[in-house]
């Protein structure tokens, strides 16, 4: 593979291989930058249908814009292997991810589920693509956390054009594979991804593969037929929401899973504050997921009941929690203890006139904690809120352990608030993205300057340099446009100059194929319909000579006068050939006596005067020129350029110009004979 050379390409150094494709990265060198060229492993491309299919969805691939989806820049055949340039991601695969960790916590997996769901509604939206082979290997997260989605909308081709056998051409990996896909299903759609994307779900957060441990056959049999165990019984501390989540996502019957990818991500955000999902559970055995002891399909309903009280029972108790926590800071203030006493009386105040006696240092590292752990989980969106309070605890005890574990859960909090801006960061640039992709740049910069939604004042710095973006891409526009302006003119001028110097020489049909060859290249595309007006104009004009004829026909039977070579004659035309011959029987006086005979006539021997007058009105262009040409060779100057002038404005002052400059070098043009044709 090194030993290629990829016309337009360096590549670099080899990133990645497996059983379809090898991965490299490259530079672009027209762009000068950073690309990765996906090489697929074809197997002599036995089917053409695969081919096109394989460039088609290429096509469809590439018109998705959205920051979560790694871009698609074009798909190509050089040298017997078939590739695809796209995105390069300088990170890595969640696959990495989870054999470097093992398991991930349920909110990073929900994050990172919602940022897939995200990416796959938009193409299912936009464009009604499918992934088919959505797994933790094919989803990225870049350099600077943002997750990508890689090969949406080529899997099925892909699969196809590497397959050693029609066999192999089943679609899908087994153990994220839903059951439509393995039993071949021809109607696929979004709901097949959210099946896969539960079964990635379910591995982030158990640390194993749906049917892990079994050959691909019998896996794929296992999907149909057989169920895993619950979730929650696999990691006791997952919540009950995600179990209800993945129970429906991994519906057997793709009608018993999410209607729209809204509501999957709807789900998904309830289970990720903590209430459970909208959607029903299932009777037993309708989901790969097998129900564990701690879910039962009655006790959904009185969750579900008890999810939707959560918030107002924690705004309550945080309240109560709150008010109490004050009269205690109150009371300690006025020198007042709290203490116990040995009588049946249970707690009582006592007043000392020491003053407060200090808690211990661990039992006020606790207090803080568990106060700012309380109101962290009520107020799960506050961030900023939620990390003051735990930062209280490392400020107020900061050598025990409370304060270890603050700082873990303060760690946990930048990384959740990080990922919140992030997905406002995604939102906007695909928004923005969007308007600079129909070329609205004002309305993009706009977007940016004007935001004032949530963490407005966390991205002022990060939507500056979006604005900053913006412009640049405008200014790359106004640049291409004007190169391109420019190579258009110069190879419009060109073109023009062509064909002028041959209409100025009598070659009409050499003038014509110089137009048609310009109107078939991509670099004139702008001008296109004025070409194919010219071209049309040079090719009417180069069977002029039809005109003529047509007009002899006209008089077929008729005795006219005409000029031929020999002088004036009248002649009574018989019969116009096709080979441009017309006979014709000459009538002469002789004497008291007429003499007839029969004559051929062809147009050359016809002057120039009587081809003229026959050629038709100088109000049609094509005439117009065919006259003008004709006219040229008598070095009519001034005749010349009043036809011209009449002629399509493309070409016209082109030819005026051109014949100005040949009457200018020609010092003493010859003067037209007395017996001429009088122009």
């Amino acid at each position: 593979m090194s030993g290629i050379q990829l016309p337009g390409f360096d590549l670099i150094e080899e990133i990645g291989r497996g059983g379809m494709a090898t991965v490299w990265k490259a530079r672009q060198i027209s762009l000068n930058r950073v690309v990765a060229i996906k090489f697929l492993q074809a197997k002599l491309a036995r089917d053409p249908a695969d081919v096109q299919r394989f460039q088609t969805e290429a096509q469809s691939a590439a018109r998705l814009k959205h920051p979560s989806i790694v871009q698609v820049y074009d798909a190509r055949m050089e040298q017997g292997l078939y590739y695809l340039v796209m995105e390069h991601i300088e990170g890595y695969t969640v696959g990495q991810w989870l054999r470097r960790r093992g398991v991930l916590g349920e909110r990073d997996a929900l994050l990172l589920a919602d940022c897939v769901a995200d990416a796959l509604q938009y193409a299912w939206n936009r464009e009604r693509i499918i992934h088919c082979d959505i797994k933790p290997e094919n989803i990225m997260v870049d350099a600077d956390g943002t997750v990508k989605v890689a090969d949406l909308g080529l899997a099925r081709s892909i699969r196809a054009m590497t397959a050693e056998s029609p066999s192999d051409e089943v679609l899908g990996t087994p153990g994220y594979m839903s059951p439509e896909q393995v039993t071949g299903a021809a109607d696929l759609d979004f709901r097949t991804d959210v099946y896969s994307l539960g079964a990635m779900i379910y591995q982030m957060v158990t640390g194993r593969m749906l049917f892990e441990g079994h050959d691909d056959a019998e896996v794929m049999r296992m999907q149909v037929k057989e169920c895993v165990p619950d979730p929650q019984d696999v990691n006791p501390k997952l919540s009950l929401g995600l179990a209800w989540l993945l129970e429906k996502m991994l519906a057997k019957d793709q009608r018993d899973r999410h209607e729209a990818w809204e509501a999957v991500r709807t789900d998904i955000d309830r289970v990720r504050r903590r209430l459970v999902p909208l959607a029903k559970g299932l009777p037993d055995g309708r989901s790969t997921i097998r129900r564990g002891l701690r879910r039962s399909k009655a006790d959904y309903a009185s969750y579900r009941r008890r999810g939707e009280q959560t918030s107002t029972v924690r705004v309550w108790v945080g309240l109560a929690i709150v008010a109490v926590l004050a009269w205690v800071y109150f009371l300690t203030r006025q020198g007042v203890t709290i203490g116990t006493t040995t009588s049946a009386g249970g707690a009582r105040v006592t007043p000392t006139d020491a003053g407060p006696r200090p808690a211990g240092r661990a039992a006020r590292a606790k207090e803080l904690y568990d106060a700012a752990l309380r109101w962290s989980d009520q107020h799960p969106e506050q961030y900023d809120q939620s990390i003051a309070h735990f930062r209280r605890v490392t400020d107020e005890a900061p050598d025990t352990e409370y304060a270890t574990r603050a700082g873990q859960e303060l760690a946990r909090l930048s990384a959740a608030k990080q990922a919140s801006v992030n997905i406002v960061l995604n939102d906007l640039k695909r928004k923005a993205d969007a308007l600079a992709g129909q070329h609205k740049f004002d309305e993009a910069i706009a977007l940016y300057e004007k935001y004032t939604g949530r963490w407005a004042a966390e991205t002022v710095q990060w939507r500056g340099s979006g604005v900053g973006d913006i412009r640049a891409k405008r200014k790359l526009l106004d640049d291409t446009r004007r190169a391109d302006q420019e190579r258009l003119d110069q190879g419009l001028q060109e073109t023009l100059d062509r064909a002028v110097s041959d209409l100025v020489a009598g070659r009409l049909q050499a003038a014509a194929d110089t137009i048609r060859n310009a109107a078939g290249n991509p670099v004139l595309s702008a001008r296109q319909s004025d070409l194919q007006r010219l071209l049309k104009i040079l090719d009417e004009a180069a069977r002029v000579d039809d005109r003529v004829l047509e007009s002899f026909r006209r008089q077929v039977g008729t005795e006219i006068g005409i000029q031929l070579a020999s002088g004036k004659t009248k002649i009574v035309i018989v019969s116009v050939k096709d080979n441009g011959e017309i006979e014709a029987m000459e009538h002469r006086a002789v004497g008291p006596a007429v003499a007839s005979r029969r004559i051929t006539i062809k147009l050359d021997d016809l002057p120039a005067r009587e081809r003229l007058d026959r050629m038709g009105a100088d109000n049609d262009p094509a005439v117009a020129l065919a006259k003008g040409v004709m006219i040229m060779a008598a070095r009519s100057f001034d005749s010349a350029k009043r036809h011209f002038w009449l002629v399509d404005p493309l070409i016209s002052e082109r030819l005026v110009g051109r014949v100005e400059n040949m009457e200018r070098a020609t010092a003493s043009p010859p003067a037209m004979p007395r017996e001429g044709p009088g122009f």
